[in-house]
């Protein structure tokens, strides 16, 4: 259900956008905002009415998040079972399937550079699986990759117990990193393009946006500086998908209820990217019909 407070504003820019007509003046633009104040448009004033209302709206959903997050504070899931789960994406091909940008010899490369360190203890297959991939999710890939091949070939048991506490150690140390790379990859290929950037830079994107989630604030600050208010709606709907794609894994990136309120939040700012767009083609319309025309 639409938050009505949104709700509310939107419909208050909605209107008055309908109402600006070819006699309009700056001076003659005026109207009631909330119920309650009498307000003169000029030019600048068109987009500070939305950050007006989106400080106060923020205060007022920070509040509401961290009484709920309080209460749905549930974990839902143990580490100890997530390796397993992970472990599912245990082939090659269905590995390069998954994650998209990742290229198949430059996987198998990096698995015949780890299937080589025989001798190594997990620090140091961890420390190559780095070297050979920036993006946690492709170093996941590796190293599960060489558990995989490991077990198959019957390795030594001390070599792959070695592979499987750096596969493990990665996990818990970048382990959202990983599963949030991993879950939104898909969601990421889909929206990669000139507007949005690439694959990488998406997932970077959600992880920054999810894993030190700040409040809706920060997440219009941080998606509007960095995509601009022409590609915030694309931002947004990437995140929404993501964040459903998250969410609908076997193991998500953070705690499902903690992704749910992010998600609501996001949907918010679906709406409040709905009221900029108006208030941009308000200014449009009025420039237009020469209402900030100079005498």
């Amino acid at each position: 259900m639409p938050d009505p407070i949104i709700q509310s504003g939107f419909q208050n820019v909605t209107n008055l956008a309908n109402d600006v007509d070819t006699d309009t003046t700056a001076a003659d633009i005026q109207g009631v905002y909330n119920n309650s104040e009498t307000v003169q448009l000029k030019p600048k004033d068109a987009t500070s009415l939305l950050e007006d209302a989106l400080e106060e709206l923020t205060s007022e959903f920070s509040e509401d998040k961290e009484k709920e997050l309080a209460k749905r504070d549930v974990e839902e899931g143990k580490e100890s079972d997530m390796l397993e789960r992970l472990m599912k994406l245990n082939e090659i091909d269905e590995m390069v399937n998954n994650l998209h940008d990742l290229r198949k010899n430059d996987l198998e490369r990096a698995l015949k550079a780890l299937l080589r360190m025989k001798d190594s203890n997990p620090r140091q297959l961890r420390e190559r699986a780095r070297q050979e991939f920036k993006e946690p999710a492709h170093q996941f890939a590796a190293l599960s990759a060489l558990v995989s091949t490991l077990r198959k070939q019957g390795a030594p048991k001390e070599q792959l117990e070695n592979a499987e506490k750096a596969l493990q150690q990665l996990l818990d140390e970048d382990g959202p990193a990983v599963r949030a790379g991993i879950n939104v990859s898909s969601a990421a290929a889909k929206s990669a393009g000139d507007e949005l950037g690439d694959i990488q830079g998406l997932r970077d994107t959600y992880r920054d946006a999810v894993l030190d989630y700040q409040g809706i604030g920060e997440a219009f600050k941080s998606l509007s500086e960095k995509y601009g208010a022409a590609e915030l709606p694309k931002a947004i709907d990437f995140m929404l998908n993501a964040l459903g794609a998250d969410m609908a894994a076997d193991g998500a990136s953070i705690e499902k209820s903690k992704l749910n309120a992010i998600r609501d939040d996001m949907y918010r700012l679906q709406t409040l990217a709905g009221m900029l767009e108006s208030c941009n083609a308000l200014v449009d319309k009025m420039r237009s019909q020469g209402a900030f025309s100079t005498p």
